[in-house]
């Protein structure tokens, strides 16, 4: 997948904070509020918000909630054990692909 290992936990944290703001904007939208407080509230552009919103009915909040696990599984276990970010960055975007 990545050649530099650099390039891999840039394209996790990517992911994480992609996966937290489709999770925002699926709560928020659920709960009504209007476009900009959720640009606000999670501090993304407008142009984001337009096509996160285009893609959260992909995805239950559980199945949202189940890849966040993952993911933050996954910073826990490379942070404390020997582990191979390119094997299961693969996995993720498999589960992450509908």
């Amino acid at each position: 997948m990545a050649k530099d290992i650099d390039e891999i936990f840039k394209i996790f944290y990517m992911l994480v904070r992609h996966i937290r703001n489709l999770i925002g904007i699926k709560i928020l939208t659920r709960d009504s509020y209007n476009d900009s407080f959720m640009q606000k509230s999670l501090a993304i552009s407008s142009f984001e918000l337009r096509k996160d919103k285009g893609f959260i009915g992909n995805f239950s909040l559980d199945e949202l909630f189940d890849l966040q696990d993952f993911l933050y599984s996954c910073d826990l276990k490379q942070k404390s054990e020997d582990f191979d970010m390119n094997l299961n960055m693969l996995m993720f975007i498999e589960k992450f692909s509908k």
